[in-house]
């Protein structure tokens, strides 16, 4: 991109600039790990700091987990020193990287002035690795492809490795033993399909039939979904959205989960002997969710719109 977080140290003889992240949940991924680009200069010997914490606990409290003097000789220092309001070059930025300790959720930029010179920080990313874990980026399913991928425990789509595209005609399915995230530049256009489900039981793609029809998402604004079982509808919603039984099929007990687009599980109901129910949803932030629909040995499970 062409820009990125400043702090103004150049016309700032004191003070400082906190930058802090949004919450995160990655308690599935067994190593978490913090990476930024930076770019700096001093004036002259001045000792800018870039200090970084992080939180367990959602920003209540704050560790100090790496502190990065500038000055001439510092860490934070990329580009030496110059009296002209410092401006990087693609030559000046440097990337760090820094485990997290286990539990972080938040994480906070706090940039300290001594009337130095200017700091930059670009491409804040979070990876995960460790024994089960998978990620699928820079990667385009074109018209025609058929593409699964897996892992034993945790999917991560996209993110700060690169988008992941599926193309009108193409249809790509993930799945997991435990959790998928599907991060920013996950992108499916209209007439192309992304199917995501979780399945504890290993193998999965070639080493097994799907156990879900899958997850049909597409950018185009539908009425509604119908699969094999079930109807939802409206979809996009703007605060409800229906489940309904189709077809033979009994109206027996019929649990209905929503999943936020990162995985993470935000309220069960169930439909005892109903052809149809009606669920609110007017609590939630506008986004994408998953509705996962199970009854007996039938699941299936929905990309769903919630919008004003």
């Amino acid at each position: 991109g062409t820009a990125s977080a400043f702090a103004n140290f150049f016309d700032q003889w004191a003070g400082s600039y906190d930058l802090i992240t949004v919450p995160f949940n990655l308690d599935e991924a067994p190593t978490q790990h913090l990476a930024f680009d930076y770019a700096y200069a001093t004036y002259v010997v001045e000792i800018d700091k870039l200090d970084i914490y992080y939180s367990t606990n959602y920003g209540i409290s704050w560790l100090l987990l790496e502190s990065m003097p500038g000055g001439i000789s510092g860490p934070l220092n990329t580009a030496g020193a110059t009296t002209d309001p410092f401006v990087p070059t693609p030559a000046d930025w440097a990337t760090k990287g820094i485990d997290l300790p286990s539990g972080t959720n938040m994480l906070k930029f706090r940039a300290t002035s001594a009337y130095g010179n200017n700091l930059y920080l670009d491409n804040i990313r979070i990876t995960q690795t460790g024994p089960g874990t998978n990620t699928v980026a820079s990667l385009t399913v074109g018209s025609g492809q058929n593409e699964c991928f897996s892992a034993p425990a945790t999917l991560f789509v996209a993110g700060a490795d690169g988008p992941v595209t599926v193309e009108n005609g193409g249809s790509a399915t993930f799945i997991a033993g435990a959790s998928i995230y599907f991060q920013e530049g996950t992108r499916v256009m209209p007439g192309g399909y992304l199917h995501g489900y979780i399945d504890p039981e290993w193998p999965y793609c070639g080493g097994k039939a799907p156990a879900l029809p899958g997850t049909t998402a597409s950018t185009e604004h539908v009425a509604g979904f119908s699969g094999s079982n079930f109807l939802l509808y409206p979809n996009p919603t703007t605060g409800s959205f229906t489940v309904a039984v189709k077809g033979d099929l009994p109206a027996g007990d019929i649990r209905v989960d929503i999943y936020g687009i990162q995985g993470s599980h935000i309220v069960s109901d169930r439909m005892n002997g109903e052809r149809h129910h009606a669920f609110s949803v007017a609590g939630l932030p506008d986004g994408i969710y998953f509705v996962k629909i199970v009854s007996g040995d039938r699941t299936e499970t929905v990309k769903l719109v919630k919008n004003r």
